[in-house]
């Protein structure tokens, strides 16, 4: 089943309405002054670039992206069968002294072979 990692992120997609209510309060503005500026042919003829279609069209995106970037920040993802299981293990760390003093041959085999056997000793145990 699928969940949002971060819920507390979706509070945010109410930040889209007052986007909403901005947009229709501007188009409502529009109209009035262009009724409260006068005469509606020479209005046309000064606006002749202003197109309302893509004044719609870049609200639709806008708020299409902020929708979209505050639904990937909530992390939407389908959990792992086995995701949440903890594994039993040991973590093992080993230190070996590689410096020249571990092959000397004061015991058979050497310092550094027998500290070798040991590890593989400790390591087989395991």
């Amino acid at each position: 089943m699928a969940s949002f990692q971060h819920i507390e992120y979706l509070l945010a997609l109410l930040l889209v309405l007052p986007l909403i209510l901005l947009f229709y309060s501007s188009l409502r503005y529009k109209t009035k002054v262009k009724k409260a500026l006068g005469d509606s042919l020479l209005i046309d003829q000064l606006t002749a670039n202003y197109s309302p279609h893509r004044f719609r069209l870049k609200f639709l995106i806008v708020s299409g992206v902020v929708f979209l970037l505050i639904f990937t920040a909530a992390n939407l993802h389908q959990p792992i069968p086995g995701e949440n299981e903890k594994g039993s293990g040991i973590d093992i760390m080993i230190a070996l002294d590689i410096s020249k003093s571990m092959w000397c041959e004061d015991l058979k085999p050497s310092r550094l072979e027998r500290a070798k056997q040991l590890i593989n000793t400790i390591i087989s145990r395991i």
